[in-house]
């Protein structure tokens, strides 16, 4: 049992999983130079840094289905008009409340989760199939869509569009449209 013990607790440290005992064994460490733009880019809830360690500095960023060059005539293209734009991730969708307008850069993704409404759609549905749906973009197509969050007191139905088919739900306390923002 005594083994068994010692050999999670070496596989979770060898993992990085438990920062907070490399912490509390480690001095203090001057405070970390600028933060570069790929950590800029990480979610809020990430939890900073605690030491200058190699092993903290030499992470991967955060990769999602936006980072990869599945057209590489078109996807620098629609970042850059992504930029220009301040849009957000599609991470940051959940931070979202009736009222607000964003521009979001996604790639559509059939399989991308489950949606809720045929438009608009509940604030939880998966946006990346959402756009699909609403026939802004194509499977794997990475593009721009102005995302409206509203107040729909109706039923959210169920009508095939696209190859999809959503799943209907009742009234909901958030919802949204989605419009697709044309890339030059």
């Amino acid at each position: 049992m005594r083994f068994s013990f010692m050999f999670i607790t070496l596989s979770v440290l060898f993992a990085g999983c438990d920062q907070r005992k490399s912490d509390d064994a480690a001095p203090a460490a001057p405070a970390a130079p600028a933060a570069s733009a790929a950590s800029a880019a990480a979610p809020a809830s990430a939890a900073p840094a605690q030491s200058a360690t190699p092993s903290a500095a030499t992470l991967p960023a955060r990769s999602t289905p936006e980072d990869l060059d599945v057209n590489p005539a078109r996807d620098p293209r629609v970042r850059a008009r992504a930029r220009e734009l301040n849009a957000i991730d599609v991470a940051e969708m959940r931070n979202l409340k009736v009222g607000d307008e964003v521009v979001v850069l996604v790639r559509a993704d059939r399989g991308g989760g489950t949606i809720y409404g045929s438009g608009p759609y509940t604030l939880d549905s998966q946006i990346r199939k959402a756009v699909i749906h609403a026939g802004a973009l194509k499977d794997r197509e990475l593009g721009i869509v102005r995302v409206k969050v509203i107040r729909h007191d109706a039923e959210h139905p169920s009508v095939p569009a696209n190859g999809i088919v959503p799943t209907a739900w009742g009234k909901y306390h958030q919802s949204y449209t989605i419009e697709p923002i044309p890339v030059p």
